[in-house]
């Protein structure tokens, strides 16, 4: 049964953190399980919090994604791949494939290639860019055009590094595919799950919380994000999307779905004005930019091409 979903929405400051340890609270009296899942550097933050607030952590279980993927997966998955030793992949592909390599011949063996290309692989996966897909677009680039000979390349490092981990290890992002697998024997399993907001919705992490909400009893997803659209819209953009997403996978899942906005619950910026006006265009660009400039004097022919013009933009 798809899980009953509640979004709650609010800036930062408006009580939503309060708010969900009020839900846990309600779900712990009446017996149920609860999975709080927060960003990774809040974990501990957040356990000391509920259990200084409940009086323990009977019943809850505190995760980041990471951290419940491999609780989920414990004992199930070969060596975990850390970032050095990813690092550590991508260098050998690149050493046995060097011979093969046209565009990146000359940079192959520099001082922090290897890792520019984990950054670039480990993107890929997070929006889930196989390399096949890497030369579909090579395809579409036009034939020996420059642009399609470096997304060949990159496609056969990126396929050959995928192919020697497959089998040998898993990484983060290969546990979060492997995570989604797992879901049923998950602690999120006819659990209520409490998530308090995230840093970025990747395809990968949208995937996930998609598919949660086939397994969860029910679902409290925070976002910071200002419910009405002022000045600084620009500035939560990112969550409006994310919003907009998990919004469409949880109806898609039949779910049943409630949208709590908070008002702001700053005291001092519900009652001064100026501060009630500051909090939402304090961060929202000039509306009328002033550019400046200004020419020196001609110099000699000798001086004048170190020292020509001064721009100053405000």
């Amino acid at each position: 049964m798809p899980a009953r979903v509640t979004f709650l929405l609010g800036r930062s400051g408006s009580g939503k953190t309060r708010r969900l340890h009020r839900c846990i609270k309600e779900a712990l009296d009446k017996g149920r399980r609860v999975v709080v899942i927060v960003p990774e550097q809040f974990t501990f933050e957040t356990e000391r919090q509920l259990a200084s607030e409940l009086g323990g952590l009977m019943d809850i279980e505190v995760y980041s994604f990471s951290s419940l993927a491999e609780k989920t997966l414990e004992g199930s998955y070969l060596g975990f791949l850390s970032r050095q030793g990813r690092r550590m992949a991508v260098r050998k592909t690149i050493t046995e494939q060097g011979s093969k390599l046209r565009i990146f011949a000359r940079v192959k063996d520099r001082p922090g290639f290897s890792e520019r290309l984990c950054e670039l692989f480990t993107a890929c996966k997070r929006y889930e860019v196989a390399p096949g897909d890497l030369l579909e677009g090579a395809e579409k680039a036009g034939e020996d055009s420059l642009l399609a000979n470096k997304l060949t390349e990159l496609a056969l490092l990126y396929g050959e590094t995928e192919s020697y981990i497959s089998g040998r290890y898993m990484d983060s992002e290969d546990m979060f595919a492997a995570l989604i697998q797992n879901l049923p024997s998950s602690p999120i399993a006819g659990a209520e799950v409490v998530i308090d907001d995230f840093d970025l919705l990747t395809d990968q992490l949208y995937h996930l919380m998609a598919a949660m909400t086939k397994h969860a009893e029910s679902m409290y997803i925070s976002l910071r994000m200002d419910p009405k659209e002022g000045r600084d819209a620009k500035l939560f953009a990112p969550k409006r999307r994310a919003y907009a997403r998990l919004y469409g996978a949880a109806q898609e899942n039949g779910c049943d779905i409630r949208v709590i906005q908070l008002p702001d619950g700053n005291p001092k910026r519900q009652t001064d004005p100026a501060l009630a006006h500051l909090a939402p265009t304090g961060t929202a660009w000039t509306m009328w930019p002033i550019r400046w400039t200004a020419a020196l004097p001609r110099w000699p022919s000798s001086t004048r091409a170190s020292t020509p013009r001064i721009s100053v933009s405000l």
